[in-house]
């Protein structure tokens, strides 16, 4: 076999590994929906028990009045 057929190979495997495992993981998120929903919730209480987050909580702009800006730079220099 040439190097590059062995290289192709080693990569296209790997490709089809790396996409199987994707696969099985949301495969198995899907079939456990609950515990996907009891995360956050879980984690709510203790960001709300917090003295300094909850003081923080205060300052912050309804998410209404938030504005998000993205910037995107492209360049083609040689």
């Amino acid at each position: 076999m040439k190097p590059k057929t062995i290289v192709t190979v080693v990569v296209l495997g790997f490709v089809a590994v790396a996409v199987g495992y994707l696969v099985v993981k949301e495969v198995r998120a899907a079939r456990e929906p609950e515990v996907a929903a009891a995360g956050p919730s879980e984690a709510e209480p203790a960001t709300a028990a917090s003295g300094k987050e909850a003081q923080d909580e205060g300052t912050t702009p309804p998410a209404g009045d938030r504005k998000v800006t993205v910037t995107y730079y492209y360049t083609s220099k040689r």
